[in-house]
């Protein structure tokens, strides 16, 4: 039976794909799934028609829909909070999968995990090189109205469980920020540009970030202990791990930790000989704040401490005083990742 239900349309930044959701959900359901989907979806591109029913019937998730033109279309079935599977076919009920969410009950993180499978699954029934279901397998996979009971002690055998097809979300994002750090134990800066390259598996709390970057700074201060001031050139490359501890629709609260090295080239402006250069382990601490822009661009602010050895560089004509290395190193950036669509 169909129960009536507002249509919504919910549009993202450029194209939208145009597809129909149904809620599958008991009488009397007062779960707040439904409404929280409508929620994280907002951000996804996807142009949404809901409908919601009671019972998920065979020959009704098989056939086009009635109200307008064919669409892709899935069913989410929120009668067995322990058993939450989606049931997904394409406009000409030719392609289908199935996924399953683990249990969970608590409304806003299920419609959160159901948000991350929509958009990469209905982009999967359109890509032919993605093998999908036949016809046939779906049907077995579709619930089953449980038989008549003929006696009193007639049982029947439990139905053989479904073979699962679970997707992974992931995506990869570049940043591009402007640093700096404080190298010297004078106290003096460096800035410059950085690139960072990551990639996370899936956006929510919890998320892991595997993530590298290079930092070439184009204004370095540096004086030594006589003040003396020197040219000095440095790379620093880092790669590491992140992890969100917290997180809002918008906004995303990262902690992050690595290790890499650092590349160091000096000599007092005052000499002609060649500059010393040195190559130094270092490691990385820092936290990390992620605001939304657009579904695709976060801007970023961050700060963090890195760490190397009690260092300090002797002038190459043996003249005058050495240049000393802070071994901890504040700094502090501001910048914008532009993320692929999840994948």
């Amino acid at each position: 039976m169909t129960i009536s239900f507002l249509l919504l349309c919910l549009t993202a930044p450029g194209t939208s794909a145009e597809v129909e959701v149904i809620s599958v959900r008991p009488p009397g359901d007062t779960s707040h799934v439904v409404s929280e989907l409508v929620e994280a979806l907002v951000s996804e591109p996807l142009l949404v028609h809901w409908q919601a029913r009671s019972d998920l019937k065979s020959d009704d998730f098989l056939k086009a829909s009635h109200n307008g033109p064919a669409r892709p279309a899935a069913w989410i079935d929120l009668r067995d909070r322990k058993n939450v599977k989606i049931y997904f076919r394409d406009a000409n009920a030719q392609r289908f999968f199935v996924r399953r969410l683990p249990e969970q009950n608590n409304d806003t993180i299920l419609a959160e995990q159901a948000a991350q499978l929509l958009a990469p699954t209905f982009a999967a029934l359109d890509d032919r090189a993605q093998v999908a279901l036949t016809l046939d397998e779906i049907k077995s996979e579709l619930p089953h109205p449980p038989p008549p009971i003929v006696a009193a002690h007639t049982t029947t055998a439990p139905a053989p469980r479904a073979v699962e097809r679970q997707t992974q979300t992931r995506a990869l994002a570049l940043e591009t920020t402007y640093a700096a750090h404080w190298l010297m134990a004078t106290g003096a800066a460096a800035q410059g540009p950085r690139l960072r390259l990551s990639s996370r598996w899936n956006n929510r709390l919890g998320d892991v970030t595997v993530w590298t970057s290079v930092w070439k700074p184009l204004l370095v201060e540096a004086q030594d202990l006589e003040s003396n001031e020197w040219s000095l050139s440095v790379w620093d490359w880092r790669f590491g791990l992140a992890f969100t501890i917290a997180r809002t629709e918008d906004v995303a609260f990262v902690v992050g930790v690595g290790g890499g090295g650092d590349w160091v080239s000096g000599a007092p402006t005052s000499t002609v000989e060649a500059p010393r250069s040195l190559v130094l382990p270092a490691l990385r601490w820092e936290l990390r704040t992620e605001l939304r822009l657009a579904a695709w661009l976060f801007g970023t602010l961050g700060v963090g401490l890195d760490a190397i050895p009690p260092t300090t560089i002797s002038p190459p004509d043996a003249t005058g005083a050495a240049l000393r290395l802070a071994t901890w190193q504040p700094g502090a950036w501001v910048g914008l990742e532009a993320r692929t669509s999840q994948f």
